[in-house]
């Protein structure tokens, strides 16, 4: 019961993807004054299809251990196609830099640190003095000091805003003695950003026996949207031709 006007909404890309589907959300969605979109890496063609609609969508850069946003764009620069999350918020300060924190020339891609006054204490039990957070993500900081988020540098997939650990899933996965062998990776996915999909070598028609054992074992984000059955598990570079 908002007025679209007065109202700034916060969405991660899955959930944009879904509304852009309902004409009358769409509508309701021109006239908001934000939409800050966040959570995970949207794919160009969701931003094409928010372009081409007008929505003021605010790409948007945070997370759980700065306590949500640290930066964030203006919908005016959105809408003129700028790709960086652009300027930090006046809390934060945002900069790329080598293992120990220390700043890289502006343009150079690499780790992002970031110090802001929303920034956490530490992971319990073991609490630390506020100070310079050393990211899971690579990125670049251009000379205006906008800042454009370029991937990870673990693991992690993020699917649907989620985070999903692939060890932990290999784990469980070998846990239920119904594969020989697995690699979880994430892959491109238009809905979810990343679609988890688990790489496997056994006997593929345990898949089904698969899924209903993991049904109690994983969150259902962490569990397989795909498998793909191998004889031999890629290494490497050998991933992206499965």
């Amino acid at each position: 019961k908002i007025p679209p006007g007065n109202a700034v909404i916060s969405l991660v890309p899955t959930q944009l993807h879904r509304l852009l589907k309902r004409k009358a959300v769409v509508v309701w969605l021109r006239k908001t004054r934000a939409i800050l979109l966040g959570g995970a890496a949207p794919t160009p063609k969701l931003l094409r299809r928010a372009r081409e609609l007008r929505l003021p969508v605010a790409l948007a850069y945070g997370m759980t251990e700065t306590a949500a946003v640290v930066a964030a764009q203006r919908p005016e620069e959105f809408l003129a196609g700028e790709p960086s999350v652009a300027t930090p918020l006046p809390h934060a300060k945002i900069w790329v830099g080598d293992e120990t924190g220390k700043p890289k020339r502006n343009g150079e891609k690499g780790r992002l640190w970031i110090q802001a006054a929303s920034l956490f204490s530490g992971y319990y039990p073991v609490k630390r003095a506020k100070g310079p957070f050393g990211t899971e993500d690579f990125g670049v900081v251009d000379k205006r000091g906008w800042v454009r988020p370029l991937g990870r540098m673990d693991r992690v997939i993020i699917t649907g805003g989620e985070k999903v650990h692939p060890a932990e899933v290999e784990r469980e996965v070998r846990a239920t003695g119904l594969v020989r062998d697995v690699r979880v990776i994430g892959l491109p996915d238009a809905e979810w950003g990343e679609r988890v999909v688990a790489i496997c070598t056994g006997n593929k028609r345990a898949e089904k026996k698969l899924r209903a054992a993991l049904a109690n074992r994983l969150v259902a984000h962490a569990q397989p949207k795909e498998w793909l059955w191998v004889k031999k598990i890629p290494a490497g570079k050998e991933i992206a031709d499965v």
